[in-house]
């Protein structure tokens, strides 16, 4: 019976651990300041010079109407910095796109499907120097 008990706790400590483990591994990139009327969708990547946003971006959120949200993200500043010294921020309507998602693309996840596209409001090339000038905001528009 000690032995089952053990196992319980032993396994409980694993558990408890990983939740703690994986909250750590959320990161602040940014923050977004969103100055119009509009709710947006922002999305990371690391692929410049590349312009367009790729299959696979770092992260991505929706941003209410003049309100300022984080944008956080699996990977640290300094571990984005490696992997790239200018960060892309995307920035779209969010309405423009569920419009497009439900004509053209009816199965789709809507939080998947604008990465094919090229109709952004806007493109912001972010190096590190910029975004400390900035206080890690980027203010839009």
């Amino acid at each position: 019976m000690k032995k089952y008990l053990y196992f319980l706790l032993f396994g409980l400590l694993i558990i408890t651990h990983s939740c703690i483990f994986a909250e750590q591994m959320i990161f602040e990139f940014c923050s977004f300041m969103n100055n119009s009327d509009d709710t947006l969708v922002v999305a990371v990547a690391t692929n410049y010079p590349d312009t367009i946003l790729p299959y696979y971006d770092v992260g991505r959120k929706i941003c209410l109407p003049r309100q300022k949200t984080a944008i956080d993200l699996a990977d640290s500043r300094k571990a984005l910095f490696k992997k790239a010294s200018v960060i892309q921020l995307f920035v779209y309507d969010k309405n423009d796109l569920d419009a497009f998602v439900t004509k053209y693309y009816p199965d789709v996840d809507s939080m998947g499907y604008y990465r094919y596209q090229h109709f952004e409001l806007r493109r912001y090339e972010l190096t590190r120097e910029w975004l400390e000038e900035h206080d890690w905001t980027v203010t839009y528009p």
